[in-house]
């Protein structure tokens, strides 16, 4: 033995060490597992060397004393979830980090929303934040919010991002009265099909099918088009809604389109 690791060996342990809660409180140890992840990672990693410790170490660290194996599993991915909004501790690279930096997760999250270069990204981001954030009143979370209102109101840029931004705002608590709304200015958009294929997901695509069937007389020939489109699991959304129609030119128009795509598939096919 190492005169440093004979000291080591030595040393009074501190009473929030994982070693002296295994020795003397393993009952409230496990309570402690089980109701709060993040302090339990963070009793291992404050006084590990490296301050680091793999999902593989943790396990051995933790199962049949702590955890049981067969528990452990679906432990880990709560404890995942959990530190995402931690200050004290992150998980990167299927490894626990021992947080020293002094941004909260908040100004973290912002630092890394404005480091960001398009507004896919930034969306993406802001998204994942607000499922994890515990005050989304908090100035950083403002701040990101205020990104997707400005992008709404501006009058000189209408496009695809306006009207995901749009729809972000309507979808949330906090909605904001100044934010006009996608009817308001359907008919400044230019290209309704890069709008359509732009939209994030189902619900929103759907929303703007609607909006374009109540406000615009031609819509069947603005909607049609969303069916040459690559994403072929949202094309029910076109068909039902041109199915649903009560206009007798419409309902034989779509009949005679939606064979026309079927017999051309199937002559591809064959």
């Amino acid at each position: 033995m190492t005169f440093e690791m004979a000291i080591k060996s030595l040393s009074v342990l501190q009473s929030d060490n994982i070693l002296v809660y295994k020795a003397y409180k393993i009952a409230e140890l496990r309570e402690i597992a089980e109701n709060n992840p993040e302090e339990i990672i963070t009793m291992i990693l404050k006084y590990k060397d490296g301050s680091t410790i793999t999902s593989k170490d943790l396990k051995h660290e933790l199962v049949s004393d702590v955890i049981g194996e067969a528990n452990y599993n679906k432990w880990l991915d709560n404890a995942k979830k959990v530190v995402r909004k931690s200050n004290a501790v992150k998980f990167e690279k299927n490894t626990f980090v021992y947080n020293i930096s002094t941004l909260s997760y908040d100004e973290e999250m912002l630092q890394k929303f404005n480091a960001e270069n398009t507004f896919e990204n930034r969306y993406n981001l802001y998204c994942e934040y607000r499922d994890y954030a515990r005050d989304l009143n908090c100035e950083e979370a403002k701040e990101m919010y205020q990104y997707f209102v400005d992008i709404a109101k501006d009058k000189n840029k209408i496009d695809e991002n306006t009207i995901t931004s749009i729809m972000f705002i309507e979808s949330t608590d906090s909605k904001d009265s100044s934010v006009p709304t996608v009817a308001s200015i359907i008919t400044s958009i230019i290209d309704h099909t890069k709008v359509y294929e732009a939209l994030p997901n189902a619900q929103y695509k759907e929303n703007y099918i609607n909006v374009i069937c109540d406000n615009i007389e031609n819509y069947y020939d603005i909607i049609k088009k969303f069916l040459y489109t690559s994403q072929v699991k949202y094309h029910n959304l076109v068909i039902d809604k041109l199915i649903e129609s009560d206009n007798k030119k419409v309902l034989e128009k779509t009949a005679t389109f939606v064979l026309t795509i079927i017999l051309l598939q199937s002559l591809n096919a064959s």
